[in-house]
């Protein structure tokens, strides 16, 4: 109608104008084809986004260990759970190494920043306060846990007694009655030491300390070293060698002490 109207407007003669007007009908058909091929259709639009979503998408990561009795994925289930402190109640304590329970190698040479972080955050999830209203037994085992937390970090801060630690862990007392000091030089040198001390002063209990320290650095070294060989006849001379020096620097701090 529009297309007649105009023509009459026009004053076109009749066959000219329909003409005229099928040549126009036939560029609007063309003219909106090319526009369709142009514009996709929203459903092909919607079945092409996800194909270029799955190109982009970042590789899933693998789910974090879950623990047993919260299902936390956030979970130190070797540990104590992070995610509730019941993991800690509900676990016998004992199973674990003090180094595991620490979060820490089973080592001489360990990062003790770490083994303190985690002891600081255990005694938090560990705190009685937590334990208020749960079962009397579930207190106790609380209790036994922090217990060994507390044994565990003294293990780990002591050299001697991570020495004495890691022999265990193999299946070697090192303080068994049967492993006598062999080193004859050792004892005279501990007992040098302790006559020195006896006669020191401040300063010179002070020197002594410092000396004496450097020793069980030595012998760190020493049995680190042997335990890596698997040489435990070697790492046991150490740890003997270990407690002597030890005593000695307790020895010498008290006598330090004494006169400050």
């Amino acid at each position: 109608l529009k297309f007649y109207s105009t023509f009459a407007m026009l004053r076109l003669p009749r066959p000219l104008a329909r003409v005229v007007s099928g040549h126009v009908r036939t560029c609007v058909a063309v003219r909106a084809q090319a526009c369709q091929l142009a514009a996709p259709s929203a459903s092909v639009a919607q079945k092409a986004a996800p194909q270029s979503q799955t190109e982009t998408a970042v590789p899933e990561q693998k789910p974090a260990v879950e623990c047993k009795w919260c299902k936390s994925a956030t979970a130190n289930a070797d540990r104590v759970c992070d995610a509730c402190a019941w993991v800690a109640s509900r676990t016998a304590p004992g199973e674990l190494s003090p180094f595991k329970m620490l979060g820490c190698a089973e080592c001489m040479h360990l990062k003790l920043e770490k083994a303190e972080a985690e002891y600081r955050r255990l005694q938090n999830v560990l705190h009685p306060d937590r334990f208020a209203r749960a079962p009397e037994e579930e207190q106790l085992l609380a209790q036994k846990h922090s217990a060994k937390v507390n044994e565990a970090i003294a293990i780990v801060r002591c050299p001697l007694r991570r020495a004495i630690e890691l022999c265990k862990l193999h299946g070697v007392d090192p303080l068994a009655e049967e492993q006598r000091i062999q080193d004859m030089e050792l004892m005279m040198e501990s007992m040098e030491i302790a006559e020195e001390l006896e006669e020191a002063d401040a300063d010179g209990a002070s020197a002594v300390l410092k000396r004496v320290n450097e020793r069980i650095g030595q012998h760190v070294q020493k049995f680190a070293k042997a335990r890596d060989a698997d040489d435990w006849d070697t790492a046991v001379q150490h740890v003997q060698a270990l407690q002597l020096f030890t005593r000695l620097a307790e020895q010498a701090a008290g006598h330090a002490s004494h006169y400050a």
